[in-house]
């Protein structure tokens, strides 16, 4: 009988403190690796991670850009844009040589004038990096090539360089090798789920300047529960040979929807110009890296006029 007693007592011991060891347990941090994503090339020589929530820009026949009097085709055009914790990530491919990489960092490195130029190696392939601070964001562009396709990485936050801005850059993998990455679990950019732009071609009966000061009007609004969108890279559109030989000079506007994920899915035109600049300038908008507005912590979408100048010197 005394040694069910003593048994009993043991158990409840036990239990008691198991019990006190469980409450005793930190919590665990919440895991979130289930929130990004690996993707790779087609050609498995470039891989890196990119937040699951994205979206996705894909055309067969791109862009030409000019520079130093080289004309170059960016085709097959990829962008992965995301914003995830007060950071946008970018992720931006082109079908092209080599030989456009060195225009293509020079045509984008003209403004603004806070610049900090480096290259670098990885993996036996150089990278070009270009760092952009101002008392509003910080802004980081890496540019690679990598067998027949140039990249672009881009990363900027309203608060300097964060983690996700670390954790974006330091996931990328380069080969110089001819194997290609082996990772099941990536998944290839071109399967990625195009994002839809809904382009309007309807010209606004609205006076474009009118819209344009209002934009401006309330932009001047002081509201400390607000930030306001930041443009953080505007790319330049190039000529068409067909405009350039016709001197087609000019200003297009287009209306643009910038929404809370970093993205633009809808523009509008509002002011155009013939021979193929429209597309030049359309595709630049689709390039533009920008940080959301923010109203009371939450991104918000917000639609604004930008404009876009073609010159002959």
């Amino acid at each position: 009988m005394k040694r069910k007693i003593l048994c009993v007592l043991i158990l409840l011991l036990c239990s008691v403190c198991i019990y006190s060891q469980q409450l005793q347990v930190s919590p665990t941090p919440s895991d979130k690796t289930n929130d990004w994503l690996r993707v790779r090339s087609e050609t498995g020589d470039v891989s890196i991670e990119i937040p699951a929530k994205y979206s996705y820009f894909y055309d067969k026949d791109g862009i030409t850009f000019s520079q130093n009097r080289n004309t170059h085709w960016l085709k097959e055009m990829q962008v992965i844009n995301a914003y995830y914790e007060n950071t946008l990530v970018s992720v931006e491919s082109f079908g092209t040589g080599n030989e456009a990489l060195k225009d293509l960092v020079q045509l984008e490195s003209f403004f603004p004038k806070e610049l900090v130029v480096s290259d670098f190696k990885r993996n036996k392939i150089e990278i070009h990096q270009i760092v952009s601070e101002t008392s509003d964001y910080y802004c980081i562009r890496q540019y690679f090539s990598s067998k027949n396709r140039i990249y672009v990485l881009t990363a900027a936050s309203r608060n300097g360089k964060t983690e996700i801005i670390n954790k974006f850059l330091e996931s990328l993998v380069l080969t110089s090798k001819e194997e290609e990455i082996k990772d099941e679990k990536s998944v290839l950019i071109s399967n990625l789920k195009p994002t839809p732009i809904n382009l309007i071609t309807k010209k606004r009966k609205k006076d474009a300047k009118n819209d344009t000061n209002k934009t401006n009007a309330n932009k001047d609004e002081t509201d400390d529960k607000i930030s306001r969108v930041i443009i953080v890279k505007k790319p330049r559109p190039s000529y068409t040979d067909a405009a350039r030989m016709k001197g087609v000079q000019g200003n297009i506007q287009l209306r643009l929807k910038f929404d809370e994920n970093g993205y633009i899915p809808e523009i509008e035109i509002v002011k155009d110009l013939p021979e193929g600049l429209m597309r030049q300038a359309i595709f630049a908008a689709v390039r533009m890296k920008f940080l959301p507005e923010i109203e009371n912590g939450i991104p918000r979408a917000i639609t604004k006029t930008v404009e876009f100048s073609f010159t002959i010197y």
